[in-house]
């Protein structure tokens, strides 16, 4: 024992068995990737693109059934209840700049704080807590993209709403969902 104390104090041996535990952190976290996307692949993905406004998305239709729809928008819903995505897209009639949008959206009713938001020229990602009226179960992650078109006439949006219960088990479709969506025409 006193060996191994004594070697660890030396800095070569201590920086050896740092760079050692690190490799097996990663090699760990490399390992748990595959898994995770593995587990997003199981749901049985499809491509769509909507026939009016352009915008394409890959659906967790494995996951979720589509719950009805209006022109512009569409509704899936996991089939007991924990999760919900919304397609949306519409006409910029009114011009609204992006600030304005996300500012509205920010404030819509039922979102308690946003933790998280970026964006970019034609983009915006919104992501906090939701609290639906009357309702004390789990407070619900939401995460919301909104794209424009190139000439800002029209936006698309994907809202995907999920218990924070279940947060590890939707971060892998979140992520689907954010690569594959794709601005409107």
């Amino acid at each position: 024992m006193r060996v191994r104390l004594k070697h660890f104090g030396c800095p070569a041996v201590r920086q050896a068995m740092i760079s050692k535990m690190l490799l097996r952190l990663f090699a760990a976290a490399w390992l748990a990737m595959p898994a995770t996307a593995a587990f997003a692949q199981s749901y049985g993905w499809e491509s769509y693109r909507d026939p009016e406004f352009g915008f394409s998305i890959d659906l967790p239709l494995g996951l979720m059934e589509p719950a009805g729809g209006t022109e512009g928008r569409m509704t899936f819903v996991e089939p007991g209840g924990s999760g919900q995505l919304v397609l949306y897209a519409e006409y910029n009639r009114e011009g609204r700049s992006l600030e304005d949008l996300k500012t509205h959206l920010a404030r819509s009713a039922g979102v308690e704080e946003v933790t998280y938001e970026r964006g970019g020229n034609s983009w915006f990602v919104l992501s906090g807590y939701f609290r639906m009226e009357d309702d004390d179960e789990d407070e619900v992650i939401f995460y919301l993209k909104l794209m424009q078109s190139a000439d800002r006439s029209r936006h698309a949006i994907f809202a995907l709403n999920y218990p924070r219960s279940e947060k590890a088990r939707y971060d892998p479709i979140v992520e689907r969902l954010e690569a594959s969506f794709r601005r409107p025409r």
